[in-house]
This record gives C-alpha cells, sequence and structure tokens, in this order.
C-alpha cells in the first residue's frame, strides 16, 4: 500500500467542446494520475507512471485522454 499522498489537485482539460478532470496526488517522489474522467464515461486512468511536475502528470493525463 503507497503512503498518503502529500497533495491532491484537480485539473480542467479541455479540447473543443470536450471536457475532463484529471485528479493528480503528489507523493515524495513525484506526481501520480489517480482519476482522469470525462462526464457520462468510465475513469481512463491507466497509468502507473510518476512524473516530476504537476504540469508534466497534466500533460500526461491529456495524451490518455486523447488515446
Amino acid at each position: 500500500m503507497q503512503a498518503a499522498p502529500l497533495e491532491e489537485r484537480s485539473v480542467e482539460l479541455h479540447n473543443g467542446c470536450r471536457a475532463a478532470v484529471a485528479t493528480l496526488h503528489r507523493f515524495e517522489n513525484g506526481w501520480e494520475i489517480d482519476v482522469l474522467v470525462e462526464p457520462g464515461q468510465a475513469d481512463l486512468t491507466d497509468d502507473d507512471s510518476v512524473y516530476p511536475t504537476v504540469q508534466a502528470a497534466r500533460d500526461a493525463a491529456m495524451k490518455l485522454w486523447f488515446r
């Protein structure tokens, strides 16, 4: 079991008229994407990577969303 996150952020993602929300957690070793959802859709998260910054995690969430 992983330790509790040090910080949590929700970031909005937009692409034209589509929108999604990614919940990011910060741990001692970096940021992880916890949940990525588009309204009315299932959780799109399929990523266990750790990112050095919140911006890098946000960019990765955008890429996951566009898959």
